[in-house]
This record gives C-alpha cells, sequence and structure tokens, in this order.
C-alpha cells in the first residue's frame, strides 16, 4: 500500500510539473505553426517572468509579482463608472490573427473576477473581438466557469456567446487561444476546440481616401472585479 502511494504521488507530481511546464510557456514557440489549414508566423512572444512587455501601455494596478503579470482590479462598485483594468501590448495583428494567454485567478482574490484577452484597431474602437473568462465565484446567470466570445463591429455585437468550461480550479493555470481567420472564429480552451463559427463576420473597414479592412493593432489583456495572473502572451498572424 505505501509503495502503491508513493507511486501515485511521483506520477501525480510529474504530471503536475508537465503541466506546469506546457501551461507557462518559457521560451518562445516554433516561428511557424500550422492550424486550420492555414501557416501562421509568430510575430510577438513575451514571458512575463521577462518584465513587463515593452511599450505596454493602459491604465489600473499591473504589476510583475513571482514571474507573472498580475492584474488587480477593484471590485465591482455601481457607484464607480469604470472599474475595469487594461493592460494593452503594441502589436499590429492585421487582420487575421491568433492571441494566445494563460491566465490564474487565486484563491484570495479572484473568485468573482473576469479576465479578457482582447484585440481591438484603436481608441477608435471599430472593432473589439476576443473572450473573456469568468472565475467560478461570479454570481450571474451563464457566468461562472463560462467563457463569453464576443465581436464587436462599430458598437454592435455581431457574436456574444457564452460557453460552459466546465470546473475551473483556483490556482491552476488556464490556456486560452482565439483565432479569427477569414472572418470566421475559433476558440481552444486547454488545447480543446470549444467553438468554431459556422458563418464568416465582416472584416470592418476604415475610410481615410477610400475604403481599407482595419488592422487589429491594440490587443490587450484585461480584468474586471478581483485578480487575474497571466503567464505569457504569444501572437501569430498568416505567414
Amino acid at each position: 500500500m505505501a509503495i502503491a502511494v508513493a507511486v501515485t504521488v511521483v506520477i501525480g507530481c510529474m504530471i503536475a510539473v508537465a503541466v506546469h511546464k506546457y501551461w507557462v510557456r518559457k521560451e518562445r514557440p516554433s516561428s511557424c505553426i500550422r492550424l486550420l489549414n492555414a501557416t501562421w508566423r509568430c510575430v510577438a512572444f513575451w514571458n512575463f517572468s521577462q518584465g513587463h512587455y515593452p511599450g505596454w501601455y493602459g491604465w489600473g494596478a499591473w504589476s510583475i509579482r513571482n514571474g507573472t503579470l498580475q492584474g488587480d482590479a477593484p471590485l465591482y462598485n455601481p457607484d464607480i463608472p469604470y472599474t475595469t483594468i487594461v493592460y494593452f501590448i503594441p502589436v499590429d495583428l492585421g487582420t487575421d490573427f491568433i492571441m494566445e494567454t494563460a491566465v490564474l485567478f487565486p484563491q484570495d482574490y479572484g473568485a468573482g473576477a473576469v479576465a479578457h484577452l482582447l484585440a481591438r484597431d484603436s481608441s477608435e474602437l471599430i472593432s473589439e473581438c476576443g473572450v473573456e473568462l469568468y472565475a467560478p465565484g461570479v454570481g450571474r446567470e451563464k457566468g461562472a466557469n463560462h467563457i463569453l466570445i464576443r465581436f464587436m463591429v462599430k458598437g454592435k455585437d455581431l457574436l456574444l456567446r457564452f460557453i460552459y468550461v466546465g470546473r475551473i480550479r483556483y490556482g491552476a493555470w488556464q490556456y486560452i487561444r482565439f483565432v479569427f481567420f477569414q472572418g470566421k472564429i475559433t476558440v481552444f480552451f486547454n488545447s480543446t476546440s470549444i467553438f468554431s463559427s459556422n458563418s464568416s463576420y465582416p472584416v470592418p473597414l476604415k475610410y481615410d481616401g477610400k475604403p481599407e479592412p482595419i488592422h487589429y493593432t491594440e490587443p490587450h489583456l484585461a480584468v474586471f472585479n478581483g485578480s487575474a495572473y497571466f503567464a505569457y502572451v504569444a501572437f501569430y498572424t498568416l505567414e
């Protein structure tokens, strides 16, 4: 019995270490990957153990602690008009792109938090898309343990879909990948594809003498109502 318990503990530790190393990337991923029958090039990768992303900007309480980016948003207060904190990463993603991160909700202050991985064109906010991950303690219908997938154009949500992702454990890394390719959206959660749109969404246009597709130049992380930690970010565009 003692031997069996010891073996179980060793195997469990090996699995835990493997999962930790998998979710929290230490090095830049392969320069190119194949996904959805297309070749993608990694245009930016940053592990927050290196510090803040160079040239980042935004607002709210962001700090580097224990090798992660920690976002501490104030708890929701209806008397405060805007309590979401935002961390912009200056990368031009073009019109087809992949965004990837790993996020963790701490036990103490992450119970009701919402962590965002989003991209927008600019402060003009012609379009914004991405996902929001809801911690287990979020007290709302279709909230806790869900991902919200969103695609907005000119203030109108063309896609707003809640998907249950199973019980999220506090203190565990959750892997998120968001793909926008040829107007279609695919989302992966912990390496499993959880959503793929059947129809295409229009690539928004901007008018500067002539109509041109916008570029998503402001990918960002955000936190609402509590704390969330981020291990790294990776961004891909079409090769």
